[in-house]
């Protein structure tokens, strides 16, 4: 007997590839709009690769199977892995942007993730735009003036030290939560 979840994916993973194919040819009806060849094969490759890095270490299970964003990059992982991520690309797909955006908020996809993508397509950028910037502040230029003081600190030495550092981490680590 088959696997119903299993035969859904492979679904999911063959609509994705007729998606693909059909952009050798013409251009790719998404969202109600056409997209060039070009562009959506860049798309798709920025869209995944920020899926996978965004999963890292997680796993996201639904109709098109189990992704994972462990191992290598996409060029270097096995057959059965990218069938995978083809059926979640082709679910992706069939109701674009929704779904992106329902995955998106599951796995905490944000900007960051889509920042080593170079040359991103218009309909990647629109989607990339809806999402959270950043999931914590980025760090702020006094964290090496911080350090230096930590340094000094240490160099002095003395029966104070420790209490010293503490007190000062302490202080740094209120003033970044802003407490």
């Amino acid at each position: 007997m088959v696997d119903v979840s299993v035969g859904r994916a492979l679904l999911y993973a063959l609509q994705a590839q007729m998606m693909l194919s059909q952009a050798f040819v013409e251009s790719v009806p998404l969202a109600g709009r056409p997209v060039s060849p070009p562009d959506f094969l860049r798309g798709c490759a920025v869209l995944l690769h920020a899926i996978k890095a965004c999963l890292r270490t997680k796993q996201l299970t639904g109709p098109w199977g189990e992704v994972s964003g462990e191992g290598p990059r996409l060029e270097y992982l096995s057959v059965q892995r990218r069938v995978q991520l083809f059926a979640l690309l082709g679910w992706l797909l069939e109701n674009w942007p929704e779904r992106c955006m329902a995955i998106a908020n599951q796995i905490g996809l944000r900007q960051i993730h889509f920042e080593p993508c170079a040359n991103r397509p218009a309909w990647i950028v629109e989607i990339v735009e809806q999402l959270t910037p950043r999931s914590r502040p980025p760090r702020k230029r006094w964290t090496a003036t911080l350090t230096k003081g930590v340094r000094t600190i240490e160099s002095n030495g003395g029966a104070s030290c420790r209490s010293e550092r503490a007190a000062v981490l302490l202080r740094a680590v209120r003033d970044y939560h802003g407490n």
